[in-house]
């Protein structure tokens, strides 16, 4: 990890937690491109983490990298602790990352809705404060959900209530920061094309993977880049005054109604 410190006030600088690849990856190459100073954070996947920081020196972007495993509060600390030694501040914050175990809630054990509610849910508020306390007013939140927050998807039966409670929670820091010209929204992405999406999917992928495609009014799944052109907006000066809002980027997916489906429409 680099060390020199970064201290030019008039840099821009942005975290995406869980920007080794996907989605978290694509809107960190989409801010670099915007001319913020951008962070790599993950939580074990070396190999990942230096082919996005390849691709970000590729784009000639300032960066440096920080591992950290958000379901622990000492970790949380050190990341930020890491970016306000090197930058001084924040502009922007995207909490990306999650995990969870794929279960329905009857399936899950205790120490599983223990870790997935400490992680998704109660440290996304400790990573909040730390975030909130570093953002420079004007700065921007952006908290990346999905549809399980707000429709029964199988095996979602954890993540699903924790990512509401996540965009609950952005809703707050919207009206708490508004005074200091801090936005904070949150994205809902659908199906969108990761490795973690398909791995979702189960044994089943591509017969799964066709069938979520004919049932988005549009006809296809989405892209990593497509979310990070939303959050890039939302990070932009034309979105100062968008806060305390939950915005789905489907395809039109959460607009149809299961006749849509059943009648053949898709």
């Amino acid at each position: 990890m680099a060390t020199a410190p970064v201290t030019s006030d008039g840099n821009k600088v942005a975290l995406v937690t869980g920007s080794s690849r996907g989605i978290g990856r694509a809107i960190n190459e989409r801010l670099a491109r915007d001319g913020y100073s951008v962070v790599v954070h993950y939580r074990r996947d070396d190999k990942a983490a230096a082919e996005a920081a390849a691709a970000l020196d590729a784009l000639g972007a300032e960066h440096f990298t920080v591992q950290a495993d958000l379901g622990n509060l000492e970790d949380i600390d050190a990341l930020f602790d890491a970016i306000t030694n090197r930058y001084g501040h924040l502009d922007a914050y995207v909490a990306n990352a999650a995990s969870t175990t794929l279960k329905g809630v009857l399936e899950a054990e205790p120490r599983h809705a223990e870790r997935n509610y400490r992680e998704n849910a109660l440290n996304l508020i400790a990573s909040l404060r730390r975030a909130a306390a570093l953002l420079r007013d004007s700065g921007r939140i952006v908290y990346v959900s999905g549809l399980q927050s707000r429709y029964v998807v199988p095996g979602y039966g954890l993540l699903g209530p924790a990512k509401a409670a996540g965009e609950e929670t952005i809703k707050h820091l919207a009206a708490e920061l508004g005074s200091r010209a801090i936005t904070a929204n949150s994205v809902v992405p659908g199906f969108i094309e990761t490795a973690s999406a398909w791995r979702s999917l189960g044994e089943d992928q591509e017969d799964l993977a066709n069938r979520l495609r004919a049932a988005t009014p549009l006809g296809r799944s989405g892209r990593p880049e497509e979310v990070a052109e939303l959050v890039g907006f939302l990070v932009s000066p034309a979105a100062a005054f968008i806060s305390g809002q939950s915005i789905a980027i489907d395809g039109g997916i959460s607009a149809v109604s299961p006749v849509w489906i059943v009648t053949g429409r898709a």
